[in-house]
Formats: structure tokens, sequence, C-alpha cells
């Protein structure tokens, strides 16, 4: 069989398959995305340890931490991890006796999309028709979407501005990644705890 012959058939059988995509969310961000992102900011946030005494009344001065992506969480989740490590969270900078300035250097999601074996997709320009996309054929494709999160946290003296102690940067990444072999796929990802992934696989339909 020649080649020509080949592509046409396997291009044939890919459109003749089909291929079908459900979303069944309404709000304009996949649960995928935002499990990224707070995945990444709770591994950065696990390992703030301050050495500023633990018993201090400290306020997070938050006007730095300048992020387009999910600031209300990581915001939460760097005062939770305050909270356990035994600071007492304050309201106004007059009742503090420590300030703690934090700031967001990335908090985002990358993708790498790459075909290793098969045929892309070609857009054809057809006379009268305009250009026409033909299906790829996808024999091995990975996809891969990592979170990113990078903060910083600088401790300093509520009264005489002083340095007390500076964490970070610290860095937090998650995992979704996903393979495809012909018409057969798999995820692999770092999302989800053992337990709650088992929870989330009983109640898909």
């Amino acid at each position: 069989m020649r080649w020509p012959t080949l592509i046409t058939t396997l291009l044939l059988a890919a459109a003749l398959a089909g291929c079908a995509s459900t979303r069944e969310t309404q709000p304009p961000r996949t649960a995928n995305e935002e499990l990224l992102l707070s995945k990444a900011v709770d591994e950065a946030t696990d390992q703030i340890d301050p050495t500023v005494a633990s018993d201090s009344n400290v306020f997070v001065d938050e006007a730095d931490f300048k992020t387009e992506s999910d600031r209300h969480y990581a915001i939460s989740a760097i005062n939770d991890r305050l909270l356990e490590r035994g600071y007492h969270l304050v309201p106004s900078r007059s009742e503090a006796d420590t300030i703690v300035a934090i700031r967001s250097g990335a908090l985002s999601i990358n993708k790498a999309s790459q075909l290793w074996f098969g045929i892309p997709s070609v857009t054809v320009p057809v006379p009268l028709a305009g250009p026409l996309e033909t299906p790829g054929l996808d024999l091995f494709r990975t996809i891969d979407r990592t979170g990113v999160a990078k903060l910083g946290l600088s401790f300093y003296d509520a009264q005489t501005g002083e340095l007390q102690d500076t964490i970070g940067p610290v860095y937090g990444f998650s995992h979704l990644n996903r393979r495809k072999i012909l018409m057969v796929s798999w995820t692999e990802s770092t999302l989800l705890p053992a337990e709650a992934a088992e929870q989330a696989e009983s109640t898909e339909p």
C-alpha cells in the first residue's frame, strides 16, 4: 500500500470513529484547574516554619500578594499554617507584635502537549468553501498539566520594623498528566490522596 493511500485510510478511520468530549460544569473553571492550583499552594505552605516566637500576635500584610489566580485560597492557607504554628492572628497593625508581609512569585498552571507518534491535524484550503481542518490521528500523545506556586513571607517587628525572619521562596507543585495510545487513555495525578481518589471514582457515572 502506498503512503498517500495509507494516510488517507487512517484519516478516514479517525473521522468515522469520531470523538466525544463531555464538560459537566457550569462555572467557567473546571475542578481540575482549581485542584491544580490549591494543591500547589498546599505543598508550598506546608514548608512555612518560622523561627519567630510562636505565641506572638501577628498581622498578615496582603498588600504585596498580587496574583490573579486563587488569591483568597492562598492567603487563607498561609493564615491556617500560621495558626497551626501557634501564632495569634490579629485584625490590625496596632495590635500586632509582628507584621508578616506575604508575597506570591507564581500561582498558575503550565500545560505541555506532545504528539510522539501519529498524524497531526492539517488545515487544507478548499476552493469556495474556505479552510478545512483534517482530523488528527494520535498514536501516542501526552498532555501534562503542572500547577506551580511560589510564596514568600517576611516577618518584621511591628514597632521598629526590624527584620525577624524570612521564609522562602517556598515552592509547591501539582500534576495532572494524561497519556493516550490509540483509543486507550489514562491519567496520572497528584491532586487527590488515595482515599479521596477512590471516592471520586466511585461517584463517576
